[in-house]
C-alpha cells in the first residue's frame, strides 16, 4: 500500500463526517419504453458531496467531487488495513486526508481503478470512526461553510 499526503484545511485535528450525498439527475428507461427522469441533486454537476465538521477550528466544510468512478464509506471494521499502514508512517500518523493506492480495494475492484484516470490514487477522508474513499480524476472542490459554535446549556 502507498500513502501520500493530501493537503487540506482539516488534515490535522478531530474530524467528523456529518453528511454524504451521492448521485445526480437519474434517467431510468424500462424495457416497455416507460421512462423516468429523477432530479435529485442539490448540487448540479457534482457526483458526490461530503460534509465535514473539524475541531479545534469548529469549521464546517463541503467537498464536491466530480467525475467519480467509484466511492466507498467504511466504518471502523473496514479501516483495519488502513490503520495498520498509517501506524507505520510514524510522525504523519494524525492526518485526516490522504491519497492512497495499491491497497485491498484497488485489488478487489481493478476495473474501477483502471477507469479512474487517477493513476490508481484515491482521495481518502479518515476520522476516528469511519472513512470515505473516492476515486476520481482530480481533487474535490473544498468549500468552507463557516464556523459552528458550541451550544450553550
Amino acid at each position: 500500500m502507498k500513502i501520500g499526503r493530501w493537503q487540506t484545511p482539516f488534515e490535522q485535528g478531530d474530524l467528523y463526517i456529518t453528511g454524504l450525498f451521492w448521485g445526480g439527475d437519474f434517467m431510468l428507461q424500462l424495457p416497455g419504453g416507460k421512462r423516468y427522469q429523477i432530479k435529485n441533486t442539490p448540487h448540479p454537476g457534482v457526483d458526490l458531496s461530503l460534509e465535514l465538521f473539524h475541531l479545534p477550528s469548529e469549521g464546517r466544510y463541503r467537498l464536491h467531487y466530480r467525475s467519480v468512478t467509484a466511492f466507498r464509506m467504511l466504518d471502523e471494521h473496514g479501516l483495519l488495513e488502513l490503520w495498520q499502514a498509517l501506524s507505520e508512517l510514524g510522525d504523519e500518523q494524525g492526518c485526516n486526508s490522504r491519497l492512497i493506492k495499491d491497497h485491498a480495494w484497488s485489488q478487489e475492484s481493478p476495473i474501477s481503478f483502471f477507469h479512474g484516470h487517477s493513476d490508481g490514487w484515491s482521495h481518502l477522508i479518515c476520522t476516528g470512526d469511519e472513512c470515505v474513499e473516492v476515486l476520481c480524476p482530480s481533487a474535490p472542490e473544498i468549500i468552507y461553510l463557516g464556523k459552528c459554535a458550541a451550544m450553550e446549556d
